[in-house]
């Protein structure tokens, strides 16, 4: 069998570059992953000198700083050179290392982060099989042999590349830095016009890919680091952590369930929006530890019967002082605020649909229906049932136009 067709078998197996070299000369490669071009011209290094130090039944291997392996055997009047890959885990923090010290940034950190992640690792035991393939398939006799390490000598980078690799770093990071003090500025003041306004492809170009063939993966990594990012933010803005993390979850969970990067389109301004918008309706920033704890316990039990002696009882302070440091920071009372954070979020679900008035007044704790309807019709001006239809006309209002649009 000719040595192409066996490397071509051999590689789809073990899914590991193959080089091929006749007479110190590369005849052919297999290999389907990207690198670096620094890291490129590394390995051609690596394999040229596996190539000229070759000795007849011996299978040479060199280990890098990185732990990366190359072994090579001849064949005939071929010599194989198999890697790069592994002989245990990589570790992160050697990678994170690697990059540093390459000034690798952007698309060069990613290529590299892939090529540790992708490579197999092998055992002498597993690189024996390969070479004993090899001259089974080209039936050629061949006994064991040994392996004999060659010393592996990292080249020299010049002063030059050094400082060349500084300065696209700097760049990188002060770009990215000022992309995100805007977006970050517009979340924590919960500038939420702003935040419509925003061209947020200017954030997602900043956000880091994981893979360079993997589109919908990438577009879950930069959407989960911008939940996060944004997540922050909104709690440096005055949320409570409580809210933002439940924020966060439910984006989370929309954005790994995506089946396709159509699904993606426009989500990072609607998280933009989200972050924003708790800021500018729920920040806690300006008021007291008291209150702070008040609104905090409302939000958080916001579906069941609040009463003012609980919430004194859980702040081991009288009902009296309670309602009297929330009235002056507040302009409200406490159940009056309770009311208008139940109507808040009853409001959304009349608008979405699916629940009746009656399930709404039971889920957020009213005694029922009709003590619902007064108190909704207290905060907001009209029924529960006039608002929902109100909602529902606007809908079919905007349906309309964008159809004739």
């Amino acid at each position: 069998m000719h040595i192409q067709t066996i490397s071509n078998q051999v590689f789809d197996l073990i899914q590991t570059p193959i080089h091929v070299y006749q007479q110190e000369v590369l005849s052919m490669r297999f290999n389907n992953d990207k690198v670096p071009e620094r890291l490129l011209m590394m390995f051609s290094d690596i394999r040229t000198s596996l190539v000229k130090q070759m000795e007849p039944d011996v299978i040479l291997s060199i280990k890098d700083d990185m732990n990366i392996i190359f072994v090579a055997f001849s064949l005939r009047q071929y010599v194989v050179v198999i890697g790069p890959f592994l002989d245990r885990e990589f570790d992160a923090d050697q990678l994170y290392q690697l990059n540093r010290d390459l000034k690798f940034i952007g698309e060069e950190a990613v290529m590299t982060e892939n090529l540790f992640r992708k490579a197999h690792i092998f055992s002498p035991v597993q690189v024996q099989f390969i070479r004993t393939l090899y001259h089974a398939l080209s039936e050629t006799t061949t006994g064991d042999v040994g392996f004999k390490a060659l010393k592996y000598d990292a080249p020299t980078i010049r002063e030059e590349e050094i400082m060349l690799g500084i300065e696209e770093e700097y760049e990188y990071v002060r770009m990215n830095y000022e992309v995100e003090d805007r977006f970050l500025s517009i979340v924590e003041q919960g500038d939420v016009e702003e935040a419509m306004r925003f061209e947020t492809d200017a954030i997602m170009k900043q956000l880091p890919k994981r893979s360079l063939t993997d589109m919908l993966r990438n577009a879950k990594t930069r959407l989960m680091i911008l939940n996060t990012i944004c997540n922050r933010a909104a709690i440096r803005g005055g949320i409570t952590i409580y809210l933002g993390h439940q924020i966060s979850t439910n984006y989370g969970i929309l954005i790994e369930n995506m089946k396709s990067t159509f699904e993606s389109v426009g989500l990072e301004r609607k998280i933009l929006v989200s972050y924003a918008t708790a800021v500018r309706d729920f920040t806690l920033k300006h008021y007291s530890r008291t209150v702070t704890n008040v609104i905090s316990h409302i939000r958080r039990n916001i579906t069941s019967k609040i009463t003012l002696q609980e919430i004194a009882d859980g702040l081991f302070v009288t009902k009296e002082h309670l309602s009297r440091v929330f009235k002056k920071e507040m302009g409200m009372t406490i159940i009056g605020y309770v009311n208008q954070a139940k109507i808040f979020e009853a409001k959304k679900m009349l608008k979405e649909g699916g629940h009746s008035i009656l399930d709404i007044s039971h889920i957020f704790g009213f005694a029922n229906s009709a003590h619902f309807s007064r108190v909704f019709h207290e905060i907001v001006g009209m029924a529960p049932s006039a608002y929902r239809a109100s909602k529902h006309k606007v809908d079919q209002t905007v349906t309309r136009d964008q159809r004739r649009t």
